[in-house]
Parts: structure tokens; sequence; C-alpha cells
């Protein structure tokens, strides 16, 4: 007889929501719909408001040239899903509703994305973070979105420094617009030294999609 240890994890650990503690779920459709979602245009360096989801006057010569996020980290629920996903409990599964904001943000936007010729990777982590989480909180995000939006993936980025990153099979990378998946974004100096360094091959434009903007 074969068993199903998942079964038996639910029964001995039932699921309650991080927020409210009602049973079934993580985060329970209630506590979800709490959440504000963002339908705005940010300049990914500063605060200004832009059109189209493109930088400011101001920083129209960096390489990261799209950013789209779906919430502000501010929000005291928010913060309690991401520590909960990317610290001790390490609620794995918390990834789905992170994946569900930032399609809740493009059905907002009201206006189409175009998807052509887009290949999603995940903001790259060390691989001492992956191996104490024990998963890679971008990669499950880029992963849920991938099969959602029916857009290709690729883990494409090796990370030994905040601004020492590798790029593998960078030929994949040429003429693709490139968007990276992020947890949480905040501007830094490592973002716009990855861009230029996936613009060195060649791609086409570096977008960056995020659950929250610090």
């Amino acid at each position: 007889m074969k068993i199903n240890f998942s079964n038996i994890w639910d029964i001995l650990f039932p699921k309650k929501c991080i927020y409210c503690h009602r049973s079934g779920q993580y985060l329970c459709e209630d506590c979800f719909s709490l959440i504000s979602i963002n339908k705005n245009s940010f300049c990914s360096l500063c605060n200004r408001r832009t059109k189209n989801y493109q930088n400011c006057f101001k920083h129209q010569d960096k390489n990261l040239d799209f950013l789209h996020f779906a919430t502000f980290y501010k929000q005291p629920l928010i913060k309690r899903v991401i520590k909960y996903y990317r610290q001790s409990p390490f609620i794995k599964e918390l990834s789905i509703p992170l994946t569900r904001l930032i399609i809740a943000h493009f059905y907002l936007i009201y206006q189409p994305v175009n998807l052509k010729n887009i290949l999603l990777v995940p903001f790259p982590v060390s691989r001492s973070q992956e191996k104490f989480i024990g998963y890679s909180p971008h990669r499950e995000i880029t992963h849920h979105l991938a099969t959602a939006l029916d857009l290709k993936e690729k883990d494409l980025i090796n990370i030994s420094s905040p601004k020492n990153f590798t790029i593998k099979q960078p030929h994949l990378i040429k003429n693709k617009r490139i968007v990276l998946i992020k947890l949480v974004y905040q501007p830094e100096e490592s973002i716009e030294l990855l861009a230029k360094t996936l613009k060195d091959y060649h791609a086409q434009s570096v977008s960056l999609w995020a659950v929250a903007r610090s």
C-alpha cells in the first residue's frame, strides 16, 4: 500500500491562513482581496509617475527599460506573506497567491500586454541562500507565471556577489525581451548592472516584474 505522506502532513498540520487563521489555505480568498493592487506606472529608479511603465525623463538612459510591480511592500499583510514565503516557516505554497498578485496587476492596468518574444528569467539568489530556504523564491513564481501566461522560462543567471553575475547560455538572450522576475523590487545598482549585462548579450529589452516594490 502506497502511503500519501502529503495527506498525513495536512492532517497533522492543517493549512491555516497566515493572516486570519481560517482553515483551508495559507492565504484565504478574503485576505487575498484585502491586498491593494497597483495599477499605476512608476519609474524604476524613482517614485515619479510615468506612462507605459517606462522610466521618467531623468532616467531614460538606464538599462532597465520597464517595471511592473503588483503592490507596495509597506502593506502589513503583504509583508507577512512575503516573510512567511522567504523566511521561516518557508511556506513554498505561498508562491501561488504571490504569482496571482502579478497577474491581477496586469488585469487592472486595462491595457493589452505584448507577450511576444518574452523570456521569463528568475532573479538569481546565491546557492547558499537557496539551500537555506529549500527553493528559489523567484524561480517558483517564474514557473507559475510561465504556466499561466504560456511563456517560456529559463534560469540563465548565477550570482556570486551583489555585483557579480554569470550568464548561462548567453545565446538564448539574443533578440529576446528579457523579463526578470523578483519577489521584492527596490532600486539598486545590482539590477541596473544585471540589465546592462543582459543587453551586452544583445537582449532586445530588459524589464522587471515584481510582486512588491519597497
